[in-house]
């Protein structure tokens, strides 16, 4: 083939290989991001405070027992109680039948406990509308005075636990008691007998022991009788001495058995006069009063004991007279219960009296106390008379207002 026919053929290949290339894309320009718009952002509300309402002030008041009469009280005098199983009572030993018969006419005659503590220290405080009573009891510790069942409760096979039972049924009439203990004339019984009566097994010690702590620790306070119940009068000023002291420390010992230690500081200092004879001498006398507890505490009372027959009253311990080394007792016989309730006008019934409104940090303050009882005495809320409140006393008569001072030791 010629030169020039191969050129030619050349040329007209490369054009038609031109013609059917396929077309170059436009190059495409990225379309620009549609900016989002600014969103504004609306202003929040602040927010409602909520409003916490101030509490309004509670007025405070003091309640006050108001004797409109100098008060005196009536203290009975216990010893042992029988199962219903006997058929009488005797001057020491109380079938458990009469005791609640006992308990139902007090009661009912408007009688109600206060501590023989709380007495003489001048607390002289009873619900209102009742009358004030004591309650002492002697020759503790046996089981039929005071026994605890298993589950740690007075049995009301026992004479505190009658009572304990009682009270739960009419609480305005109170429990409280002071009990004269001897530990050294007796062994505790600590198990029952199918007759309702106890007997003396082995573990007595714990069970006495648990037995002092319930009562310490429900106002029945244990207080001295002597350690082997003996005839003071027949007795050596020496031999005094030490049975008051033996006496405080073996009780001592049934309470560190429980250890409860810290009910020591709870102990009172009263003696009880075993068959309510005296020493024979003025010098054993003085060493009945110059009596202290391991504690330190000294006397605070000396109680004697009669019968109703002869009945004398203990009176207020601010009143001219009152001796609180010769506190008066009545044996606790049905009849001494049925004189109480014939004489029952005898002993003035509390009233009530709110005092106030004041600051409660002037509880305390006899000044401010003084001018609270004027204040309601003037506006006749409140009638002139003893006040006893916040552990003082005050008499408010003839438009005036002092404070009483007690005739104790």
């Amino acid at each position: 083939m010629k030169p020039i026919i191969r050129l030619s053929i050349l040329i007209v290949l490369l054009l038609v290989t031109a013609c059917t290339a396929a077309p170059t894309a436009a190059p495409t320009t990225a379309p620009s991001p549609t900016p989002a718009p600014t969103e504004t952002p609306l202003p929040q509300p602040s927010p409602t405070p909520t409003l916490v309402p101030t509490p309004t002030p509670v007025p405070f008041y003091l309640d006050a027992t108001v004797w409109q009469q100098d008060p005196q009280v009536p203290v009975l005098m216990y010893h042992r109680f029988l199962p219903n199983r006997y058929t009488e009572s005797t001057n020491t030993k109380l079938r458990l039948a009469d005791f609640q018969w006992q308990l139902e006419q007090l009661d009912s005659a408007g009688y109600s406990l206060i501590s023989l503590e709380n007495w003489l220290n001048g607390n002289l405080t009873v619900p209102p509308g009742r009358r004030p009573l004591i309650f002492t009891m002697d020759d503790l510790f046996f089981a039929d005075q005071i026994f605890l069942d298993k589950a740690g409760n007075p049995s009301p096979k026992s004479g505190l636990g009658w009572h304990w039972q009682f009270y739960q049924q009419h609480p305005d009439f109170g429990f409280s008691w002071a009990l004269f203990f001897n530990m050294g004339d007796k062994l505790y019984a600590n198990q029952e007998t199918t007759d309702d009566w106890f007997i003396n097994m082995p573990g007595w010690e714990d069970a006495l022991s648990a037995a002092i702590i319930w009562c310490i620790e429900h106002d029945a306070a244990p207080y001295n009788h002597t350690y082997d119940h003996v005839r003071l009068d027949q007795t050596d000023n020496s031999l005094i001495a030490w049975e008051l002291k033996k006496n405080d420390e073996v009780l001592r010992t049934f309470i560190d058995r429980a250890g409860r230690g810290d009910l020591k500081s709870r102990l009172g200092n009263i003696i009880a006069l075993p068959y309510s004879i005296w020493p024979a001498s003025q010098s054993g006398r003085g060493v009945l009063a110059a009596h202290l507890t391991p504690e330190g505490k000294p006397v605070t009372a000396i109680l004697e004991a009669d019968y109703h027959y002869r009945a004398a009253f203990m009176p207020a311990p601010y009143a001219e007279g009152f001796d609180a080394y010769k506190i008066p007792r009545v044996a606790a016989l049905n009849d001494a219960i049925t004189m109480l309730v014939d004489r029952k006008a005898e002993f003035p019934v509390a009233a009530a009296c709110a005092l106030g409104p004041m600051d409660p940090g002037q509880v305390s303050d006899p000044a401010a106390l003084m001018a609270q009882i004027q204040q309601a005495v003037a506006e006749s809320r409140c009638p002139a008379g003893v006040y006893a409140v916040s552990g003082l006393l005050f008499r408010a008569q003839a438009g005036t207002v002092e404070p009483i001072a007690l005739n104790t030791p």
